[in-house]
């Protein structure tokens, strides 16, 4: 006789062996083999014959009551849901009361919901008016008395009462989790701060397989661990609004995770991504993304499906130009796309009428690009620091639009004539290059809140500077002026906040 569990679903399979037969040798095959794997298996393929018999409920009863191996226990548990619901409740109540797995006490709760009749009902409210947690206790008796408990299916009242069991685990093991529960489902999961501990650096290195059960969760924060793995079931998160995983060792991110029909604000930052999914694109609700600091070099196709994004960075990787896959993101507002390898603006970026804020520092932008940026009629920022920019062209006067620029930290030693162009310039930040005298372009600027001059090698300052009827702040520290003159403290008695 084959003992062999695969070999006789084989022959199951191609006719070679009939049900019963086939039934009677997975049942010898749990009974008194050793090998743990090939119980497991025969439990499996047993439970996927199907047969429904008297004699058969017997067997799984009795594997779920008194099976050493949890994986068995789990598997006769689901099978009894599956064939047995009618006969299910008592020993199921049973083996609730008796199981120590936490896999099997969440999936014996989830079937006693799906059990619809008053004696479960009155059962499962009982188990929660009597659980232990104070927090969880308090958001259940606020449910007695506002007399909505009786307004809840089995299911759903299963459903808290699996969150009750997730998040006493939870807390037992993490004692500074933050989490927040309403009406009986946990909305918010905080283990930011679990490592935080002065006896111990206690990180987690797995996320827990419990939170799939979560269905109602709304954030989800994860940073500051050691996660390398998001599991598949993360996929039913279906009410997900907010995750961070930053500052973790994530590698590869799985399909299941566009699941997450709900996610809008998703934080990847200081992982070690090298790619994205195809199916990444359907995250379609996503609004805001970080995927700063990992190893990126090009994006998916499906991420021009993002419609929905405004907020994007991918500030730290190794881009080597702007993704085309960018181009059709009409609602982006925010680019930052700093530190890669990028060494011109080309016409993708053009498409993007709605960007407001782009991020260029710590590239190599060619300065001759720079005017095709006045084609995004609502650009109001742009960070061109580190970028050895030795000279602008005149077309930057072009960027009229611009309210904020950012051009610190380059090797520039003057300004062109075009500079006074740029009439709305409220905040110029043009320290640490290699400016000799405060260019006379900016005192035309009459719009100019906050100057940064900072780390240049200026001597003087002009008294053209008075010019400046919006200013509020200039900051000539780390120059060649060693005291205020009487023209700083003059603007000082105006009220603007002189940095010297």
């Amino acid at each position: 006789m084959v003992l062999d569990p695969n070999i006789i679903w084989q022959h199951y399979e191609e006719k070679r062996l009939d049900k019963y037969s086939a039934v009677l040798r997975l049942i010898s095959i749990i009974q008194n083999s050793s090998d743990i794997e090939r119980r497991i298996d025969s439990v499996y393929f047993l439970e996927s014959i199907g047969i429904a018999g008297n004699f058969l409920f017997d067997f799984f009863e009795n594997l779920m009551i008194s099976d050493s191996n949890e994986i068995i226990r789990a598997l006769a548990i689901k099978t009894i849901g599956k064939y047995y619901l009618g006969k299910a409740f008592e020993p199921m109540c049973w083996a609730y009361k008796h199981e120590s797995s936490m896999e099997c006490i969440l999936t014996i709760i989830k079937i006693l919901g799906k059990i619809d009749n008053h004696i479960v009902r009155e059962y499962l409210i009982n188990e929660l008016i009597n659980v232990k947690m104070i927090k969880f206790q308090k958001d259940i008796t606020s449910l007695i008395e506002e007399n909505k408990l009786v307004n809840y299916s089995n299911q759903e009242l299963a459903l808290m009462l699996i969150n009750y069991y997730i998040i006493k685990f939870l807390v037992d093991k993490f004692d500074r989790l933050r989490y927040k529960i309403k009406n009986g489902h946990i909305r918010d999961l905080d283990f930011s701060c679990i490592g935080h501990n002065i006896f111990n650096w206690n990180t987690i290195t797995k996320i827990p397989h419990y939170i799939g059960f979560l269905s109602k969760l709304q954030k989800l924060d994860l940073k500051v661990n050691k996660v390398r793995k998001i599991p598949t079931n993360i996929a039913n998160l279906v009410s997900l609004e907010q995750m961070d995983l930053s500052n973790n060792q994530i590698q590869i991110i799985p399909d299941s995770f566009s699941q997450m029909e709900s996610l809008q604000h998703l934080n990847l930052r200081h992982n070690s991504l090298t790619s994205l999914p195809d199916s990444f694109g359907d995250l379609r609700t996503l609004r805001s993304l970080d995927l700063s600091h990992n190893k990126l070099i090009s994006l998916p196709m499906s991420f021009k499906n993002l419609k929905n994004l405004e907020n994007l960075k991918l500030y730290g990787n190794n881009f080597d130009e702007i993704p085309n896959e960018l181009a059709g993101l009409n609602r982006l507002s925010y680019l930052e796309i700093g530190l890669n390898a990028i060494n011109s603006i080309e016409q993708n970026l053009l498409k993007m009428k709605s960007l407001e804020r782009l991020g260029l520092g710590g590239n190599k932008v060619d300065v001759d690009t720079l005017h095709l940026l006045n084609e995004l009629e609502s650009l109001k920022q742009i960070e061109l620091y580190d970028n050895n920019i030795k000279t602008l062209p005149n077309s930057i006067g072009e960027l009229t639009q611009v309210r904020d620029l950012s051009i610190h930290n380059n090797q520039l030693q003057d300004l062109p004539d075009s500079f006074s162009q740029l009439r709305f310039l409220k905040h110029l930040d043009i320290s640490w290059n290699n400016l000799e005298i405060i260019p006379r372009e900016i005192f035309d600027i009459s719009s100019i809140e906050t100057i940064n001059l900072s780390g240049n090698k200026i001597k003087t300052i002009s008294k053209s500077i008075k010019n400046l009827k919006s200013l509020k702040e200039i900051d000539i520290s780390f120059n060649k002026i060693r005291t205020k003159s009487k023209l700083l403290f003059s603007l000082e008695k105006k009220g603007i906040v002189v940095k010297i």
